[in-house]
């Protein structure tokens, strides 16, 4: 299977990408003390999409949806949402952004370069919701 994109032109557009901003746009959550139990099992849904705005900015949307729910309910016990927006610059006016491009580039840098910031939201909610401490792990792009 040919790749959508030659590493030459994704390093190309790589290059001419300078970071411009990493911000929240949208948070909530919600505990459900009623369905606490002894331990809480993860979900953790993401998913992103991306517009090329004026002024030769490229803007991408990342959200996440985390779930955790006790084996004694059928509720979710806690439910975190977040949207974080992420700006680059395109230095380069000949530059063509791609979807080929921004699905590898999101998979192997946007999503590491959040999680950073997702996991310390988690943390400090789940600690002002009088959860016990918890860091989400690592998140690994390629799986062994």
């Amino acid at each position: 299977m040919k790749p959508k994109i030659s590493p030459e032109e994704y390093k190309k557009i790589l290059d001419s990408l300078q970071l411009d901003n990493i911000y929240i746009i949208d948070l909530s959550a919600k505990l459900n003390e009623s369905a606490l139990g002894s331990d809480l099992d993860l979900e953790i849904k993401d998913k992103y999409s991306f517009t090329l705005e004026p002024h030769n900015i490229l803007k991408i949307i990342y959200s996440y949806t985390l779930t955790a729910k006790s084996e004694q309910s059928d509720k979710n016990a806690v439910v975190i949402k977040a949207r974080y927006a992420v700006k680059y610059l395109i230095l380069s006016e000949n530059i063509l952004i791609t979807k080929d491009f921004v699905d590898i580039f999101v998979q192997l840098t946007v999503s590491l370069l959040l999680w950073a910031y997702f996991r310390e939201l988690i943390h400090s909610l789940m600690s002002k919701m009088a959860l016990p401490p918890f860091i989400l792990p690592m998140k690994r792009v390629y799986k062994q």
